[in-house]
């Protein structure tokens, strides 16, 4: 190896596609040194099967090294190696297991289908499911998602038993592997992510010579306020959902009436509605992005809460308002717009607009759900391993440094 594949915990892209797999790769995998992450996409990518034990050592870890070793074991077909770690392995070995899974899955779906293998991954969710009743750590989303990229049998089953019976699973992740199911028979986004170039999966773990290219967001267009009429069975019971978790507040049992009752509710309530024509006066550019983000989207976001729960958006508790963002919205919007929506600056766009709203007077949670929703986003990064992630914080809770 003459040239660095690896600094600061980042690939370098143009110097991993300039090299092929060679011996070296297997002493780095086996004395997991600084090198061992390119190294096992080398071998992964050049089919270095030698390579599989060592890999599977790598597994026991939550560094790129691991991430990278997953990847690399679902190209190479090692999947009773991974499934036996998803079955038996530390917390470590079974997220990276699973992740190791989706790519084989993804990569070589006829050999996925075999019976096996399945029966394996529904144990692997038993044991998951057993974890998290007794109070220790549940992959039961990840399992879920390696049946579902499969299209196993039973899945949306599976699914809704986690969602009935463990209260601390990523519902937002489950909802999407759903929604998947019910448009392909299985998840086809994990697969297009397994099939695609390393880079491409790995393109929040590249050096800044091309990660700049791969980080542009979706543009917000105008369809996104054009939202079909949908019907309730289209969503999940928001009010039943909040209730989960905080006290159902007096306007949320309102939607215990008849439809028609609901309507007069909503014409009653004393929250005055969202003034967007008043905060666009604030704005010295009227092509402001962040203007243009809240014309459209506060609009698209009160039609869903009219159609969910006939409620008006600005009486929602904080977490009738995170359910509508996380359950709701993946359900009614294209993932390249809801992608586009759930990013750091499109979520500190709202929380300006949230806050200015109360600033005028007037009561509601809406900035109090925001921060749940920012919470949740911010946990699934930390549970992916993302390195160098997008950071949900929001910029205007910050703690000013002491003087």
């Amino acid at each position: 190896m003459s040239q660095l594949l690896a600094e600061d915990g980042l690939f370098v892209a143009s110097a991993i596609n300039s090299t092929q797999a060679a011996a070296w790769c297997q002493e780095s995998i086996d004395n997991q040194d600084e090198q061992a992450a390119a190294a096992a996409i080398l071998s992964g990518r050049d089919g270095m099967t030698t390579v599989i034990p060592g890999l599977i050592a790598l597994l026991d870890d939550d560094n790129l090294a691991a991430q990278a070793a997953a990847w690399a074991l679902g190209q190479l077909k090692a999947s009773d190696e991974l499934a036996e770690k998803a079955l038996l392995g530390s917390l470590d070995e079974r997220e990276n297991a699973y992740g190791g899974l989706c790519v084989f899955i993804g990569k070589y779906p006829d050999l996925a289908t075999e019976q096996s293998l399945i029966d394996t991954l529904h144990k692997a969710l038993e044991n998951e499911l057993q974890r998290a009743q007794s109070g220790r750590t549940g992959l039961c989303e990840h399992a879920c998602r390696a049946l579902a990229t499969i299209g196993a049998p039973n899945c949306v089953e599976a699914i809704q038993r986690v969602i009935d019976t463990d209260p601390l699973t990523d519902r937002f992740e489950l909802q999407r592997l759903r929604k998947e199911l019910d448009d392909y028979t299985f998840d086809n986004e994990t697969r297009e992510r397994a099939t695609a170039n390393w880079d491409s999966y790995f393109a929040d773990e590249l050096s800044g010579e091309i990660a700049a290219e791969q980080t542009e967001e979706p543009e917000i267009i105008e369809e996104l306020t054009n939202i079909e009429e949908a019907s309730p069975e289209d969503y999940p019971n928001l009010k039943q959902e909040a209730e989960l978790d905080s006290p159902v507040s007096d306007h949320a049992a309102d939607s215990d009436l008849p439809e028609d009752m609901n309507d007069d509710a909503s014409e009653e309530t004393s929250e005055p509605p969202l003034d967007i024509d008043g905060y666009a006066a604030q704005f010295e550019d009227p092509e402001s992005p962040d203007l243009r983000l809240i014309q459209q989207v506060v609009p698209m976001l009160s039609q869903l809460s009219e159609q969910a729960v006939k409620m008006p958006l600005q009486v929602l508790a904080a977490q009738e308002f995170a359910i509508l963002i996380l359950q709701v919205l993946p359900q009614a919007l294209p993932p390249q717009y809801l992608q586009a929506l759930l990013t750091p600056d499109a979520l500190n766009a709202m929380s300006r607009f949230f806050r200015w709203h109360e600033a005028q007077g007037n009561s509601g949670e809406l900035l109090a759900g925001l921060g749940i929703v920012r919470e949740q986003l911010q946990e699934q990064v930390r549970a992916s391993g993302m390195l160098g992630g997008p950071d949900f914080s929001d910029p205007d809770e910050a703690t000013p440094a002491a003087e």
